[in-house]
């Protein structure tokens, strides 16, 4: 995220799925482009951090929170942000792709611990093992799970986590 929100580009492209699921696997992605010249040294070294593919090697959420990009004092001069990211990130407008792709490069960057425990997560809520969740089943869960909510709540909750829609 902090790739794109910094460059307006993914750090790993491709024609296809299997293409961009390649590149993230070999973790190899550059600071290339002209956006980066705007971007810190700090940012940059953080950025790197994150994106190792390997888990055992890539810095903690703990230590990524406390690193010097998150201590920096920022001032108008650090706010020059170059005019294209801006509209690289419109052009990346479809929502349900933009969601799926961080989500994607989010889940290759789970531990299989992780992974094993996040699958088990969703199989308490997709009930109808359909591989999506009803508001009906998340309804269902939240009651299950202590968590009152009304329907508009639920709505609310569905349209924001939603990758499916049209």
């Amino acid at each position: 995220m902090m790739y794109i929100l910094l460059s307006g580009n993914p750090p790993f492209d491709g024609d296809n799925t299997n293409e961009i699921f390649k590149k993230i696997a070999k973790g190899r992605f550059t600071f290339s482009g002209h956006e980066w010249k705007y971007v810190s040294k700090q940012a940059r070294d953080l950025i790197s951090r994150l994106l190792v593919s390997n888990p055992e090697r890539r810095i903690s959420a703990s230590d990524a929170l406390n690193h010097e990009w998150f201590k920096m004092k920022f001032t108008t001069k650090f706010l020059d942000v170059d005019p294209t990211v801006g509209n690289l990130l419109k052009n990346f407008r479809n929502e349900n792709t933009f969601k799926n792709e961080v989500l994607k490069v989010m889940i290759n960057m789970l531990t299989e611990q992780e992974l094993k425990k996040l699958r088990d997560n969703f199989r308490y809520f997709d009930k109808e093992n359909t591989g999506y969740i009803s508001v009906e089943e998340l309804k269902e869960a939240m009651h299950k799970l202590g968590q009152q909510m009304s329907d508009d709540e639920l709505d609310r909750i569905m349209d924001t986590i939603r990758v499916d829609k049209a």
